[in-house]
């Protein structure tokens, strides 16, 4: 059965890019559209690779069949939220769903 009918949300997730004036940026088309997913709102402290601890806004859970990395933009309900932080969840024998914890652009 695994996460997918718990995904009753959709949203919009957009790849970082470098913009001419060497600043990350957005693209205004997203690179995921409406998206399945779950979003719950979060005020948990977080740790990240590089030692800083953050405060979460929001974490939300995503299928195996998206890819999405750190510095994501995600897009939903006309907030947007940064991915702080990808961690993947494993089933029983492979790969079962993503949960990202996001801050508040």
């Amino acid at each position: 059965m695994g996460i997918r009918p718990s995904l009753n949300q959709t949203c919009d997730l957009y790849a970082p890019t470098v913009a001419a004036n060497g600043l990350q940026s957005y693209p205004e088309t997203a690179t995921y559209s409406s998206v399945a997913c779950r979003i719950e709102a979060s005020s948990r402290q977080f740790r990240n690779e590089d030692g800083t601890v953050g405060l979460a806004s929001m974490v939300g859970f995503f299928g195996a069949d998206v890819t999405v990395t750190r510095g994501y933009k995600l897009a939903t309900g006309g907030v947007s939220y940064l991915v702080e932080r990808v961690d993947a969840m494993r089933g029983l024998a492979s790969l079962s769903h993503y949960e990202l914890i996001c801050t508040e652009l």
